[in-house]
């Protein structure tokens, strides 16, 4: 094959590749963060043209919008209304018996529960070596997915520092991680 023909047919070969990604549906488009969004999607199609050629309202821009917190669920999957503010008090102490929780597990077992919230909760609920079962702190909920809750309906996030030491940490009242209102202990 001469050098043309194979330039030719490189040529060819790239355009049809290009031609394939721009031209193949995607079904979702990325927000302005970066990830998928259904309002999105659902902005794509609605600005396709209709066979009565109807203009239809595009869907408002939802990336700028301050995101809202997720309705809390029951486990049977109804929604129930946020509970009222709590006091720095009593998150402080809801805290403190996650803590004492952990700290029997240690004094027993000889370390942290390791892994995620649902992974240590099922170590704490006996899933552990020894198949001890520990109580879990009272007024704590958990959720379907066997994770410990906070005082808004978030899984606590647990971050285990040594073997000897965990950081715990809410979500606070807007059930964002990594915010201004979380707490830690």
């Amino acid at each position: 094959m001469s050098r043309s023909r194979l330039a030719l047919a490189f040529l060819l070969l790239a355009f049809t590749v290009v031609l394939w990604f721009t031209q193949r549906p995607s079904g979702r488009t990325a927000s302005a963060s970066g990830t998928p969004s259904p309002a999105s999607a659902e902005r794509v199609a609605d600005t396709t043209p209709t066979p009565a050629a109807v203009p239809t309202p595009a869907a408002p821009d939802l990336a700028l919008a301050t995101p809202a917190a997720p309705p809390l669920k029951t486990r049977s999957g109804l929604p129930q209304p946020p509970p009222p503010p709590v006091d720095d008090e009593a998150i402080e102490r809801d805290l403190t018996h996650v803590q004492l929780m952990l700290r029997e597990f240690r004094d027993l077992l000889g370390g942290n529960p390791v892994g995620n919230n649902a992974e240590i909760m099922h170590a704490i609920r006996g899933g552990n070596l020894k198949q001890v079962k520990f109580a879990v702190p009272e007024g704590q909920l958990m959720n379907a997915d066997g994770e410990l809750l906070d005082r808004w309906g978030t899984p606590y996030f647990f971050h285990q520092v040594s073997k000897d030491k965990m950081e715990i940490r809410s979500a606070g009242p807007d059930r964002q991680m990594w915010t201004a209102d979380d707490r830690q202990m």
